[in-house]
């Protein structure tokens, strides 16, 4: 459980300082999968970036959420790590995210900061270009770390993200 979590993490720390990069808190052939279209504003965006509007009204208001493959641990970028582009798009966006972090049995144990970068109009022209749009090394940013939880200590939680393109804020 959580706080048994959190007492093997307390028992290990030391005076000893790291240095060096911050790595996502992924195992390199860890699965990382991201949740779409999860909210109205979702819909609606997407909605309007699109030449087939009415496919994300029936994702929204489906019984099954859209869940799609986002990259590979080794494929995620660390703290204060450069997200990745594509070349080939003109619009690519930032999403920050609540990451949770689900054990093998499907248990939230934790929550992290994402990025799930989107290049919008490669998605617009054709919904099954999706992994087109969002699946590529860069494409998806974790960390610093993983705050350790139960599921109920995950209700109201500001998300908060700076973007910064050659170091300065925008």
């Amino acid at each position: 459980d959580a706080d048994m979590m959190r007492d093997v993490i307390d028992a290990a720390q030391t005076d000893i300082e790291a240095n060096g990069a911050i790595l996502p808190p992924a195992e390199p052939v860890q699965e990382v999968w991201a949740a779409g279209v999860t909210y109205l504003r979702s819909r609606e965006a997407r909605m309007h970036e699109s030449d087939t509007a009415d496919i994300y009204d029936k994702v929204y208001d489906a019984e099954r959420v859209e869940v799609f493959f986002k990259a590979l641990g080794r494929r995620v970028m660390g703290h204060g790590q450069p997200i990745r582009v594509r070349r080939d798009s003109r619009w690519n966006v930032p999403e920050p995210e609540l990451t949770l972090v689900i054990n093998a049995n499907g248990d939230i144990v934790g929550y992290t900061a994402g990025n799930d970068v989107s290049s919008r109009d490669i998605e617009g022209a054709n919904p099954l270009y999706l992994p087109q749009a969002k699946v590529y090394t860069g494409s998806a940013a974790l960390g610093p770390g993983i705050v350790l939880c139960n599921a109920d200590d995950q209700r109201d939680l500001p998300i908060v993200m700076q973007i910064r393109r050659r170091g300065e804020k925008v």
